[in-house]
């Protein structure tokens, strides 16, 4: 019976050994000698490198899983069992892995810069892994495990890994290459792209995970993949074309976030849905063509998407959730299919150029006039543009509503002229209108929202109807050059918060002559010191 022998070799022996391996039978070129050296001889050089900490990194008390740094830069993470999430503890602070995680370096990041928001990516000072091997027997990946290695450059995944979180391998700018073991029957790479295999219908299908964010250039997503997984790409911003195949049914969140070199994105019309924030700030995107047959551009999907000039939205779109093209500062024009049923709030909110919103004549629940964005049947105002150029507005008188932000951030306009057919404005319908000067409010009005007209800072007079019996929170917020308020109800409107925050101190309020004790005694109307009878005001007033 033939044994193994498996021998560790001193790093100071080496030398000899070379000798004697020689003068055994093996020449420098590698030919063997007709002396016999034991074929079952398993040779392995040692580790001659030295640990610089040893973490345990086990999801749960049964997994003994440790990360081990070396030092030239490799970590190694072995045992058995699930590794560790790391993921959002709450909206102030994030549960970070060890190796990612310097608290002195953190704090100087947060002490540095006070006031103002702090990069996430900032956060991973202490990362100094310049490749990662997960040795067999580690089942998972934690969420987050490896985000914000900005050194690392290679990841090794063995066969035993079952799942990888969300979120592993993002911020690793410089990571170039990811290697799945080829006996591994759940994950595979393909040019050191990672996959994940899963069933659809009853046939396994690949799904693309994680494109290394370190890379370089163009990528034509193969066209055997249905599904773009949430961030595969995000953060790619060597990233400058991509080609996405007509097999892809689903763009997942984040899926392109962040990826400032592309300049332009075709999605063929076999994607059913566009995710959550899927190409939010690529910063770069001047071109955009969504092809008939995609059904749903989710919440987000591009923001901040600032070089965006015109978007024309193919027939088959559904849906424009909120906040779709929010923050598309260079925005010219839109236009919305007849397939369109659903716009989501501020889906073109922060787009200061954005002149004019179009809508097909054919569809069946909006319509446009002039550029502005009706209900259908006109009695709702969904949206004026805010890069309109005129300076006054006058509502049409088949309008009933006048929908969430419809004006916000108008700072072209100074005067909007409201039709006593409406009877309800939702919150922040005029917030940020910074030139608007006199505000009057339709006498069928019964409650002024939350935020309704916020930030009009050159407001001079504000009228209120008898009708008005509720003014809700910060309704007429920084009005800081409001002169004057008439309020014509006998009782004085109930205020909640501040509603008048930041008024100045000399505003005079004129009310009926029999309320103006009811007025002084009422909150938020007592703080004014200057209350007088409407005949009293001078003329203008």
């Amino acid at each position: 019976m033939v044994h193994s022998t498996t021998t560790i070799i001193p790093a100071t022996s080496l030398p000899v050994i070379l000798v004697v391996l020689i003068v055994a039978g093996w020449g420098c070129g590698g030919q063997r000698s007709a002396a016999h050296v034991d074929d079952n001889l398993d040779i392995r050089l040692p580790d001659t490198r030295q640990d610089i900490q040893t973490w345990h990194c086990g999801k749960h008390d049964s997994d003994d899983v440790t990360a081990t740094l070396k030092d030239d830069g490799t970590l190694i993470v072995s045992g058995t069992g699930d590794m560790q999430d790391y993921r959002l503890v709450d909206e102030n602070s994030t549960f970070f892995a060890p190796w990612s995680n310097d608290n002195a370096c953190i704090d100087s990041v947060l002490n540095a810069i006070p006031e103002d928001p702090v990069p996430e990516e900032a956060l991973f000072c202490a990362c100094t892994a310049a490749s990662v091997i997960i040795e067999d027997g580690v089942t998972s990946i934690g969420t987050r495990a490896f985000r914000g290695c900005t050194r690392l450059e290679s990841v090794t995944i063995p066969a035993s890994v079952k799942f990888i979180g969300e979120d592993a391998f993002e911020y690793c700018t410089r990571l170039t290459s990811i290697t799945v073991a080829e006996d591994n029957p759940h994950y595979y790479s393909v040019d050191g792209v990672l996959f994940r295999k899963q069933m659809l219908s009853s046939r396994m299908v690949s799904a693309l995970t994680r494109y290394p964010p370190g890379r370089q250039g163009a990528y034509t997503i193969p066209d055997w993949v249905p599904f773009i997984e949430n961030g595969a790409f995000a953060g790619c911003t060597g990233l400058i074309s991509v080609t996405i195949p007509n097999d892809v049914i689903l763009i997942g969140e984040r899926a392109f976030a962040g990826c400032t070199g592309l300049t332009a994105v075709t999605i063929p019309g076999s994607v059913a849905q566009i995710g959550k924030s899927a190409f939010s700030r690529c910063y770069g995107l001047t071109s955009l063509t969504i092809h008939n047959g995609v059904g749903r551009i989710g919440e987000s999907a591009f923001n901040a998407c600032t070089s965006l000039v015109s978007v024309t939205i193919s027939s088959g779109v559904t849906s424009i959730d909120e906040k779709a093209f929010r923050g598309c500062i260079n925005l010219e024009s839109v236009t919305i299919p007849t397939s369109v049923e659903f716009i989501g709030d501020d889906a073109f909110e922060y787009c200061p150029r954005l002149a004019s919103i179009d809508v097909s004549s054919n569809n069946p629940q909006f319509s446009s006039v002039d550029g502005v964005l009706f209900s259908k049947d006109r009695k709702c105002l969904i949206r004026y543009p805010e890069g309109k150029q005129n300076t006054m507005y006058t509502i049409p008188n088949t309008v009933t509503v006048i929908g969430e932000s419809a004006f916000k951030d108008c700072r072209n306009l100074t005067s909007v002229a409201i039709p006593g057919s409406v009877i309800f404005i939702y919150g922040w319908a005029f917030s940020g209108c910074t030139n608007l000067t006199t505000v009057t409010i339709p006498d069928r009005i019964t409650e002024i929202s939350e935020f309704t007209f916020s930030g009009c800072a050159n407001v001079t007079s504000i009228s209120i109807p008898s009708s008005v019996n509720i003014i809700k929170d910060r309704a007429f917020n920084g009005a800081h050059r409001l002169a004057s308020i008439t309020s014509l109800n006998l009782t004085p409107p109930k205020i909640f918060g501040e509603a008048f925050g930041h008024a100045p101190s000399g505003v005079c309020l004129y009310v009926p002559e029999n309320s103006i004790g009811a007025y002084r005694a009422a909150y938020g109307w007592k703080k004014f010191e200057c209350i007088k009878n409407p005949a009293s005001a001078p003329r203008g007033e």
